[in-house]
């Protein structure tokens, strides 16, 4: 699949017919989906380098260049207003079967000096900003993505950055972590570091967009679940995968496993029973208006 620029401001839509097409699936059996328009890991050598990476090669330029911010416009513009095969409207104007579109997957990541000075370039609320203004009167959201990676005590909790909670133009707080400890997700969900309350006084809907087990945790992904069942908090678990996981015996080998993902079927844990218990949990704030 190529990319979807080829360099920067180059545009080939293969993907995004490719992923018309998913959303047409999702919207035949009652789901929507949230778009991440970019991956920031492409910048910092944790994934493939692509267009952005190679004219840019510092992560921190990116973020900084008031250049690159406009290319990086583009794309979102591009994103925002391609013209879906399936449903015959912009994908901006596709509320039914988009919930929400990401700033971009993990924004600062490895940006430590920028986090720590709450995003002084204003990335996160420029680039919102330029999404609203396209969505227009559009009921699809804007998540932030999860800000900074994995949120964890107790120096690197950037999911819910004070630039982007201050933002009008952002809905979704988008949380990501990988714990070891149940104990650990509580302390952020219900404790002593609660994200509900904050985001609660911001005007802003929070979620688990992004958490995983792997076989060495402490705690398994059913206590886990449990967590944010109880307390109300959607959650989208990294990952799902038909068939059999890594760690049954006969898992394929060339599947690229990287210890988090959960089969269907499989012992690790019981993804349509905390997916039922979530669907039956009293939620702790409304999504009424993100679902309808």
């Amino acid at each position: 699949m190529p990319p979807l620029e080829t360099s920067v401001g180059v545009f080939d839509t293969t993907v995004l017919a490719a992923l018309d097409a998913t959303l047409k699936l999702l919207h035949d059996n009652g789901m929507k989906a949230i778009i991440s328009p970019h991956n920031a890991n492409s910048l910092t050598g944790d994934v493939a380098c692509d267009a952005y990476c190679q004219k840019y090669a510092d992560a921190s330029t990116f973020y900084s260049s008031a250049k690159a911010k406009a290319d990086y416009d583009k794309r979102l513009e591009e994103i925002l207003n391609y013209q879906s095969p399936n449903f015959g409207g912009t994908w901006k104007s596709l509320d039914q079967v988009i919930m929400a579109f990401d700033l971009q997957n993990e924004p600062l990541i490895k940006q430590l000096d920028k986090l720590n000075n709450n995003d002084p370039d204003d990335w996160l609320c420029g680039r919102a900003g330029v999404m609203r203004n396209a969505l227009g009167s559009s009921n699809i959201k804007i998540a932030t993505g999860g800000i900074g990676g994995s949120h964890y005590c107790c120096d690197h909790e950037f999911n819910t950055l004070k630039k982007a909670m201050q933002c009008d133009a952002i809905d979704i707080i988008s949380m990501h972590g990988y714990m070891s400890k149940a104990s650990d997700w509580a302390y952020y969900i219900t404790g002593d570091k609660d994200v509900l309350s904050g985001a609660r006084a911001a005007g802003k809907n929070i979620m688990m967009e992004e958490w995983g087990v792997s076989t060495d945790f402490q705690d398994s992904f059913d206590t886990q679940a449990q967590i944010f069942n109880d307390a109300g908090v959607p959650w989208l678990y990294w990952q799902f995968v038909p068939g059999l996981d890594g760690s049954e015996p006969g898992a394929p080998t060339g599947c690229g496993y990287d210890g988090f993902e959960i089969g269907l079927d499989s012992s690790k844990g019981d993804a349509a029973g905390a997916i039922a218990a979530a669907n039956a949990a009293p939620a702790a704030q409304s999504w009424a208006n993100y679902l309808r």
